[in-house]
């Protein structure tokens, strides 16, 4: 390892140790202890001082990987132990290689998002992948999602959770033709049709819009992606690990 690498694992280990609370709240180094660990290669946080020091446009991977995410116009807020906030309007987080691999891998990826409104011009909330091409697509419409592959399977319907509350996503795949979408550990829809996912590339892209439509237009606190499908105990076992910071 070079000595700027050495410096960061020495940074990371510190703020291991020590980072439990930000401005006087738990934060989820403290709070969150029994989430699921087995199978993950992206972990952001924005209320862990591992993940986010509270300033700068650098977001660090809690797995110790040296992946990184970048802000891009969102900001830190310290509410509910730390978020980052999207304006709708240019707002977004990324990362070039999300660890995950590419071609039909199995995968889930969760999100803890609290949506400021639910935008009439198609809003993006999270993109795996190429966006018109075998990826995952978190995006939809007013209050109806759209969530799954472009132009294949997806999960439709309406979002049970209003503008202005938090919501727990989840979204597996097995790596074979079945996806599953958990909202709030709820499982809200399970079809064998996903044999389209095929990710060319592995980029993850949180807000951020394509053409013409909506950047996203909220909060989001945690986002964690996995190289295998989470069973419906595992997803519980996230969603109970952070309720309570979400006010859940």
């Amino acid at each position: 390892t070079s000595a700027d690498e050495e410096s960061m694992l020495g940074w990371m280990a510190n703020r291991t140790s020590s980072g439990n609370t930000r401005n006087g709240v738990i934060t989820a180094a403290a709070q969150a202890q029994s989430y699921t660990t087995d199978g993950l290669v992206l972990h952001v946080d924005a209320g862990n001082e591992v993940s986010y020091p509270g300033s700068g446009t650098t977001v660090y991977d809690i797995t110790g990987s040296g992946r990184t995410m970048t802000l891009n116009g969102a900001t830190y807020q310290s509410t509910t132990g730390g978020r980052f906030n999207f304006d709708g309007s240019n707002d977004y987080m990324s990362t070039a290689t999300s660890g995950l691999g590419t071609g039909k891998v199995p995968f889930s990826f969760e999100i803890w998002a609290n949506f400021d409104q639910y935008q009439s011009t198609r809003w993006w909330l999270a993109v795996i992948g190429q966006y018109n091409n075998g990826a995952l697509h978190l995006i939809g419409t007013n209050q109806n999602r759209q969530y799954g592959i472009w132009g294949s399977s997806q999960f439709g319907g309406s979002i049970g959770t209003n503008a202005g509350s938090w919501q727990q996503i989840v979204f597996t795949f097995d790596g074979n033709t079945t996806m599953k979408l958990y909202e709030n550990n709820s499982l809200i829809g399970n079809s064998t049709g996903a044999s389209a996912f095929n990710f060319t590339n592995d980029d993850l892209n949180i807000g951020l819009r394509t053409g013409s439509e909506s950047y996203y237009d909220g909060q989001v606190t945690i986002a964690r992606l996995y190289n295998k499908a989470l069973s419906s105990t595992e997803v519980a076992a996230n969603y109970n690990a952070d309720k309570t910071r979400h006010g859940l």
